[in-house]
């Protein structure tokens, strides 16, 4: 009977050893009395000196204690004042000297009466968690300065143009309402993005009815919440009225900040002139040397003439608007030479001008690059020519179907339902 007792004792002995020594993480048991290490594992002894004999000589290399002050508090000491398990973060070294951040578990072992004779410690190393977290709070921060910097070129943009939009009430009460969205992105980013994207679209016409022997549609579906993309039509003079779409550089909120600013510059413009051409180069003379670098916007513009049945137009380097005649079956090109907006002055800019006339049954589309750009599986790009080709051969559908359809067709031609761009189109259907 003695040798089974003894070689089950020994057995477990050997078993607990296995276990212990499986253990991924440091763990030792101490003495209370002297902080001496009476049992510790590979990963213990692989941590710190291998040669230690003291819990604070193993983990920090030290020959006294930790000095249990609130910053660095001793696990044992805590332990056997408590006489509960503790918990604390420490500082410790590794057996190379170098300092890791470690999350220490003490558990007390009581003998007969309830005194703390011995101590279970064990270490879990948080340095990757630590160096995550201070990684978060330095993005915070720099968040928190992007905003801040942010907002104060809204508010110098909105100071800027408050001379200059007297006419247009509405805008500056966009611009105010952007300003406040943008402020308060430090703390609601989330519900501010929604909330500037409701602001966005009061931008955008909300009738397209207004137009005298025309009829108008829109497909406006931004990559993100808010994107750049932006459009209008708005009456003028003497039976005229423009129409226009407009691309910023970028997606998201920089590029939405950029196109409250152009959409209003570019408004006042368009009320003071008759000429596409003379409201582009207003449009980029007030935008040059306002814009962050590598941002601009591409505009394509034209004013359509209800008497005379014309459309004068001008492009800042925009896509070309493409005008279908289903009588004929015919496609045309609205192409123009004309540079960006926002980057050149005036003296290196060129925006030329030019009149088409219209016949009863025109379709005229204009868009952003975004549906031109969609790729298919093999990675080939839709492009303008076949866009033209599309409305070649859907010709007979009203403008708002037609818009429509190539929206659903441009989703089956990438294979997805949503679009890795912002899309946005305009249509008349012109019947002089």
């Amino acid at each position: 009977m003695a040798k089974e007792k003894n070689a089950l004792e020994e057995f477990e002995h050997q078993y607990f050893q296995i276990i212990l020594e499986s253990l991924p993480h440091p763990f030792y048991v101490l003495d209370a009395s002297n902080y001496s290490i009476i049992i510790a594992n590979q990963a213990a002894r692989s941590v710190g000196v291998s040669t230690a004999s003291t819990c604070h000589a193993l983990t920090h290399g030290r020959d006294t204690p930790c000095d249990d002050d609130e910053k660095h508090p001793c696990p044992l000491k805590q332990v056997k004042k408590t006489k509960k398990p503790y918990v604390v973060e420490h500082i410790h070294r590794d057996q190379h000297g170098s300092p890791i951040h470690a999350e220490v578990h003490g558990y007390p072992i009581f003998d007969e009466h309830g005194n703390v004779i011995q101590m279970i410690e064990y270490s879990l190393n948080i340095t990757d968690r630590k160096t995550a977290e201070l990684e978060l709070r330095n993005y915070k921060g720099h968040l928190e300065e992007l905003v801040d910097e942010r907002t104060s070129e809204l508010q110098k943009t909105n100071d800027a143009l408050s001379h200059e939009v007297k006419m247009r009430k509405i805008t500056e009460k966009v611009l105010q309402k952007s300003y406040q969205t943008i402020k308060n992105q430090q703390n609601q980013m989330l519900f501010e993005l929604d909330q500037a994207r409701e602001t966005q679209k009061t931008l955008l016409p909300d009738k397209l009815d207004h137009i005298p022997k025309a009829h108008a549609a829109c497909q406006y579906i931004p990559m993100q919440q808010i994107g750049g993309d932006f459009y209008d039509i708005f009456e003028l003079k003497d039976d005229k009225f423009g129409v226009m779409v407009a691309d910023v550089t970028g997606h998201g909120v920089s590029a939405a900040l950029i196109s409250f600013m152009v959409s209003a510059i570019f408004a006042d413009a368009a009320q003071r002139s008759l000429s596409p051409q003379k409201t582009m180069e207003r449009t980029n003379k007030h935008l040059e040397g306002r814009l962050p670098r590598s941002k601009y916007a591409t505009i394509f513009y034209g004013i359509y003439d209800a008497k005379q049945h014309t459309l004068t137009y001008t492009t800042a380097a925009h896509p070309p608007g493409l005008l279908v005649r289903p009588a004929t079956n015919e496609i045309f090109y609205f192409k123009g030479k004309g540079s960006v907006v926002g980057m050149l002055p005036n003296e290196l800019a060129c925006y030329d001008e030019q009149t088409f006339q219209l016949f009863p049954g025109d379709k005229l589309v204009l868009h952003t690059d975004g549906i031109i750009e969609l790729k298919d599986e093999n990675d080939k790009m839709w492009g303008t020519n076949q866009l033209a080709e599309f409305l070649k051969k859907n010709r007979h559908l009203p403008i708002d179907k037609l818009l429509e359809s190539i929206c659903e067709f441009g989703k089956v031609y990438s294979h997805c339902d949503t679009f890795n761009d912002d899309i946005t189109m305009v249509g008349l259907e012109f019947n002089p």
